[in-house]
């Protein structure tokens, strides 16, 4: 019988994953995400924010925890983005509405996926992280009384961010155990 040999593989992987570029980097770590459990059932990804907190630590090297709004506001700001860009899909309200026991305002983002490439992105969504084309996200938007926006990241702004040491950039808890801080 055969079986994997998890060391040989993740030595694989390390070298595969050195020579990719950041949004390659990003892509990747959302792939790594899909069919992972979403809830608060004790799990490794709890919501969009923190899996796309989790892609862009593993892309740039630079810790971000927020929520989707703040991550459109501070961090996503670039419009139109190109195809080789950090890319994210936010939903945005279209009015004043109670989610998860906290008010969103009309313009707000409540949620946020990564996107892939190529029209696709993955959504955290309960009970799992799942695949959907932009066009589905999309369709779900105009159906739930939301805008879909797309937003290329601004690195400027989160290497700002992280050198001001503000309460926006320290990613949750659950994932340090996957990163080792390394003197530059």
């Amino acid at each position: 019988m055969m079986t994997i040999s998890w060391v040989r593989l993740a030595e694989a992987q390390r070298s595969r994953f050195a020579g990719l570029s950041e949004q390659e980097r990003f892509a990747y770590f959302l792939a790594v995400q899909c069919g992972r459990s979403i809830g608060d059932n004790g799990d490794r990804c709890g919501d969009g924010a923190a899996g796309v907190g989790l892609a862009l630590c593993a892309a740039t090297g630079i810790r971000v925890r927020a929520d989707a709004d703040r991550l459109m506001r501070e961090v996503f700001t670039g419009k139109n983005p190109g195809s080789d860009e950090i890319q994210a899909a936010f939903f945005v309200t279209r009015k004043d509405r109670t989610e998860n026991n906290r008010v969103a305002r009309k313009g707000s983002a409540t949620h946020v996926a990564g996107v892939v490439g190529r029209g696709v992105a993955l959504s955290f969504e309960y009970p799992r992280a799942v695949f959907r084309t932009l066009e589905e996200l999309w369709s779900l938007c105009s159906l739930w009384d939301y805008d879909l926006r797309i937003r290329g990241l601004d690195r400027a702004a989160l290497v700002r961010g992280a050198q001001e040491g503000a309460g926006l950039y320290e990613m949750e808890g659950s994932f340090v155990e996957y990163f080792e801080e390394v003197a530059e």
